[in-house]
């Protein structure tokens, strides 16, 4: 079995305790940070004892990450570029589970209606990679919500 390290995990209002085998990869820690927290990799950076992580290649043990480290989370300054559209990502994808919650096969073009009105606020946020690939996701959930109820006239 491979050793695991208990990291704990803290800043931008969350906390999270994580065992993670020694091997695993800073990039992998950062994606699973930027995972919880709802935003891509490149916004986020771990600092371990005030030294931040650059190298994302390098195993957690390598980089002098030992069992009950203490990492602080920070947001980078890409999180700042892309923070409104990472925002109204956020409420976008909300206000489609709420529609979808609250849908009622009565009301199908109602909710056609809003679907139609999200993506065009969708077509509006454009921000880093990230961000891109996240409003491509929502783009395609949306169209596949669309689809059942839409009937083909050929």
């Amino acid at each position: 079995m491979a050793p695991t390290l208990r990291l704990k995990v803290a800043g931008l209002g969350q906390s999270f305790e994580w065992d993670v085998e020694a091997s695993t990869t800073v990039a992998a820690l950062r994606a699973r940070c930027a995972t919880a927290l709802g935003v891509g990799p490149e916004h986020v950076k771990l600092v371990v004892r005030g030294k931040t992580f650059t190298d994302a290649e390098v195993a957690l043990a390598d980089a002098g990450l030992a069992d009950r480290t203490r990492v602080m989370l920070l947001h980078t300054p890409a999180y700042h570029a892309d923070s409104a559209a990472i925002e109204a990502l956020r409420d976008l994808r909300h206000g489609v589970d709420e529609l979808l919650l609250g849908a009622s096969a009565s009301d199908a073009a109602a909710r056609e209606e809003r679907l139609t009105q999200i993506l065009c606020k969708l077509d509006a946020v454009d921000g880093g990679p990230w961000v891109r690939a996240e409003r491509r996701a929502a783009i395609r959930r949306i169209e596949d919500l669309s689809r059942p109820h839409s009937s083909s006239t050929r």
